[in-house]
């Protein structure tokens, strides 16, 4: 069984299975359930969520299942002022695709972020095909 709802961008379209976020209602986790009236949703903490399909219907939902499963991560690194970037660039990208679970066909950015008080504060992203594995990847 599967729901179309709207997301404020459109329709998108929810299944058993599918991992939701509904931000209106700060719940997130994987859909167990869809019924007339409520899905079922259970979230990272192995909690149940019942939630009123009107209420879904009402609310932003981003559907991270559909119409790709992959996820992309990402860290931020802080680094000292003067650094070499092509070198913390190349450290921090060989450091990443050494982790298991990380996509090989995918990249891995180093991008600068922002600048911090006693250093530039790098954002590094890469992308993971389950993002139940995003808390053990980024351990």
């Amino acid at each position: 069984m599967y729901a179309i709802v709207r997301n404020g961008r459109g329709q998108t379209k929810v299944s058993v299975g599918d991992v939701i976020e509904i931000e209106e209602l700060d719940k997130w986790g994987d859909v167990i359930d869809i019924g007339t009236r409520t899905t079922r949703i259970r979230t990272r903490d192995e909690r149940f969520a019942i939630v009123p399909n009107s209420r879904i219907g009402a609310s932003q939902v981003i559907n991270y299942s559909f119409p790709d499963p992959k996820y992309r991560v990402y860290s931020d690194i802080w680094v000292a002022y003067g650094s070499d970037f092509h070198q913390v660039r190349r450290v921090a990208q060989d450091a990443v695709r050494g982790i298991d679970g990380v996509l090989r066909d995918q990249p891995v950015d180093v991008l600068f972020h922002e600048y911090g008080v006693t250093a530039r504060v790098m954002r590094v992203r890469w992308w993971i095909d389950d993002m139940h594995e995003e808390k053990h990847i980024t351990d």
